[in-house]
């Protein structure tokens, strides 16, 4: 193994992530975070009354109604996240403790990255690729290192995922040419 493109690739969204995180700070990159995961959720729960709504006191279509109302649910629940996001990181400015603020950013940037390179990895590996990706792929060091983390967190959390979003892990692995019986015997986990 051998650091090539793929690690280079990875590093630049860790590193991005990172920036971004010191810049936003953990406490607005947190409540941002956790403000799109609700946004996603209340809107998926309530746009069909909205989108009624909408429907009633329009001509617009129902299907049409319904797209404006997961938006208009999606844009304030995010919008008032981010609001309150701005709040916070005032009042840390002003407690003069915006350097913590700024650290623990970084910390959930490198967090936020990390998920993002797991996620990728994990749908690149079940798509069919040219060799030469997937060469590269099998080859990387970073990969690598994410793939067992990937595997250890998913073990932890196999149970709590629906049954669409869960996968073989042997397969997975099988793709970076790691043996789930060595990782057994070495982590202690599975």
């Amino acid at each position: 193994m051998s650091i090539n493109w793929v690690d280079v690739s990875i590093m630049i969204i860790l590193l991005l992530n990172m920036i971004t995180g010191v810049r936003r700070g953990i406490i607005r990159g947190m409540i941002t975070f956790i403000g799109i995961i609700a946004a996603i959720f209340l809107a998926i729960f309530w746009f069909k009354e909205i989108g009624e709504y909408i429907s009633l006191h329009t001509t617009l279509s129902k299907e049409i109604s319904n797209i404006i109302g997961f938006a208009v649910v999606f844009l304030g629940v995010y919008l008032t996240a981010r609001i309150i996001g701005m709040f916070l990181k005032k009042v840390f400015s002003l407690l003069f403790i915006s350097w913590i603020d700024a650290l623990g950013g970084a910390l959930f940037g490198l967090f936020k990255g990390s998920l993002i390179v797991g996620v990728i990895l994990i749908i690149v590996t079940f798509i069919p690729l040219p060799v030469f990706i997937s060469d590269q792929l099998e080859k990387s060091f970073l990969a690598n290192r994410f793939a067992v983390m990937i595997t250890i967190f998913y073990k932890y959390f196999e149970d709590w995922l629906p049954a669409s979003f869960q996968f073989n892990t042997e397969d997975f692995l099988k793709k970076f040419h790691l043996n789930l019986f060595v990782l057994k015997s070495t982590f202690k986990i599975f």
